[in-house]
């Protein structure tokens, strides 16, 4: 839970996060609409898994908490909002969640009190992130993918930030499997190959339970690393954020060989949200 100055700040924040995250949308689904993507198939995952929490409707959507804008002071004290780093290098999403965090604190400044955001200097993996928003004055906001647990035990803003677009995802593989990729036509012929998963990541539940093969970790970076080194054979990663992540990781290790393969995209349930 959030100190008292964080929360009276984020509390008028989050009434901002569905206009400004609307208009980004759109800037979003224009850049999409531009790629030149070729999807000989599009693999839905079927069934229903505890760990996959629907998106909100536009109707469903409503404020979490409520509170009383404070009085404004002629010189009011600047409000540190603190948010986790980049997962690594390759993580091309940390810029847009600070982006539309920083919208929503400046839209409502008049009211709230200006806010800006620091990050931590360390990273952690996804499980132990989460965790330190227990523990008052460390973190105060973190952008995550739902599950159950989430809900119960931290206080999300239902606004899904990527309108869906990270439940849509394409791979990421070795530059030698392309041909094996290509040949691809149905989910069954996936399913024997291995999924890398982040350990605490919602998408290794939602794939294991339905019948993909998952290799898992805790660190961002070593995901890259095996499927690499052949202990996986393909990285699934969201469509607003596989393209740079591939630019930035091929630009740091090009002696890995790694390729984006679109031919192909799984699709499922994923809003993502701030707690």
């Amino acid at each position: 839970m959030v100190s008292s100055p964080q929360q009276t700040v984020l509390q008028g924040a989050q009434k901002k996060l569905r206009q400004v995250t609307h208009s980004i949308f759109i800037q979003i689904a224009r850049l999409m609409l531009g790629l030149d993507l070729t999807l000989v198939a599009l693999l839905s995952l079927g069934g229903v898994c505890t760990a996959a929490v629907a998106a909100t409707s536009e109707t469903a959507v409503e404020a979490v908490v409520q509170g009383t804008p404070p009085t404004t002071e002629a010189e009011p004290k600047k409000t540190i909002v603190k948010i986790p780093p980049k997962q690594s290098e390759a993580d091309a999403s940390q810029a847009y969640i600070k982006a539309v965090l920083q919208l929503a604190l400046d839209e409502s400044a008049a009211s709230y009190g200006p806010a800006e955001i620091a990050e931590l200097q360390l990273t952690y993996n996804q499980k132990l992130i989460l965790s330190l928003l227990n523990h008052k004055g460390i973190l105060d906001v973190v952008g995550s993918a739902p599950t159950p647990e989430r809900e119960i035990d931290f206080r999300s803003a239902r606004v899904p930030l990527m309108m869906g677009l990270l439940g849509y995802r394409m791979l990421i593989i070795r530059q030698s499997n392309r041909s094996l990729f290509k040949a691809i036509k149905t989910s069954d012929q996936l399913k024997p190959l291995k999924s890398c998963q982040g350990e605490h990541w919602p998408d290794a539940t939602i794939m294991a339970f339905n019948g993909y093969q998952v290799e898992t970790d805790p660190e961002f970076e070593q995901l890259f690393k095996k499927l690499a080194n052949g202990e996986c054979d393909y990285f699934p990663r969201g469509i607003t954020e596989g393209y740079a992540e591939i630019n930035a990781y091929s630009q740091a290790h090009p002696e890995h060989k790694l390729t984006v393969f679109d031919d192909i995209l799984l699709h499922y349930k994923q809003p993502f949200l701030f707690y």
